[in-house]
């Protein structure tokens, strides 16, 4: 199932602002960290964190303390995990490169407060500013 929806007083990701795109990730890594159904409950994994830990060295990882957890809790190498098998099976979304959607708007301050919620049941997955 796709759904798609907004949050009350924030215009849709085309027209907001960057603040704006903030402000709606937070509310959403709140309300998903408030998910208690085991069938619901998961973690929340920051596109732009993703980004940033991709281009860093792998084999310095351990050694710089880059492996520890952000403010979500979750450590970089199991987000780096987790968002491999997503794309995987074709639950991540990536940088908008088509025309029409870099023209509407979609790829403005990519990938900055973008992200994915991964249900630790493999039931739910929800993205976080993707085009909505």
């Amino acid at each position: 199932v796709h759904c798609v929806r907004n949050i009350r007083g924030f215009r849709f990701n085309p027209s907001c602002s960057a603040a704006e795109r903030q402000e709606v990730e937070r509310i959403l890594a709140v309300a998903f960290r408030r998910l208690r159904d085991p069938d619901l409950k998961g973690k929340y994994f920051s596109l732009e964190r993703a980004y940033v830990e991709e281009s860093s060295q792998v084999g310095q990882q351990g050694q710089t303390g880059r492996d520890q957890p952000d403010m979500t809790g979750v450590e970089a190498s199991e987000m780096l995990a987790t968002l491999e098998r997503l794309e995987g099976e074709g639950l991540l979304f990536c940088a908008p490169e088509s025309r029409e959607q870099l023209s509407a708007g979609l790829g403005r301050n990519w990938p900055s407060s973008r992200g994915v919620f991964a249900a630790d049941s493999g039931r739910l997955v929800a993205w976080c500013n993707q085009e909505d």
